[in-house]
């Protein structure tokens, strides 16, 4: 059951690493708090997520789009 626990807690870990940058960027959500309301043990636990999510956070370009 701890195996178990510890997949599931890494799996949850990894998709809020994956999707932060996009909420945070893309959403416009940003606010005092944010860190603890996705389950972020620290602000600076949330803030290397936050930089490493950036880093591969997509963007759209205007000119591929007018294509």
């Amino acid at each position: 059951m701890y195996k178990l626990f510890q997949h599931i807690k890494l799996a949850i870990s990894d998709n809020r690493t994956q999707w932060v940058a996009l909420l945070v960027e893309g959403y416009s959500a940003n606010y005092a708090q944010l860190w603890k309301t996705l389950g972020y043990e620290s602000e600076q636990q949330f803030e290397l997520d936050m930089r490493q999510s950036r880093k591969v956070l997509p963007t759209a370009s205007p000119s591929k789009m007018s294509r």
